[in-house]
């Protein structure tokens, strides 16, 4: 993992998924998604389309024009789960895949000169 001033990203492979008919899923623990980041933070997940290529999550590709697959994350404390599911509910084991996590952390004060002090917090 990669540490700068406010913002945290990390690479994960998931090699095993989890199945909750007809989704699959794969959870994990990640201490940088504290209370303070679900608050006023902002959390990004990327997957690996092509190699070292990476797309941002929510996304939704067309395999065939008959049905989609969508894959999507959400978030809590400490949490994170990304989910991948097909439209037409036949999901097949989708085998391993590379995510990138981003994490913003809320930067405090801005100041300018000419204008007030705002806390964005």
């Amino acid at each position: 993992p990669v540490q700068d001033a406010n913002i945290y990203s990390d690479e994960f492979t998931v090699t095993s998924w989890g199945f909750n008919d007809p989704v699959y899923y794969a959870d994990f623990t990640n201490a940088i998604l504290t209370q303070d980041v679900v608050d006023d933070g902002a959390v990004f997940v990327y997957m690996e389309t092509a190699s070292n290529v990476y797309t941002q999550l929510p996304l939704t590709i067309y395999p065939d024009p008959s049905w989609s697959t969508t894959i999507a994350f959400e978030y809590g404390v400490n949490y994170l789960e990304i989910a991948y599911i097909d439209s037409d509910f036949a999901t097949s084991n989708i085998g391993t895949q590379k995510f990138k996590l981003v994490v913003v952390q809320n930067v405090g004060l801005i100041t300018n000169e000419e204008r007030e002090i705002y806390n964005i917090k």
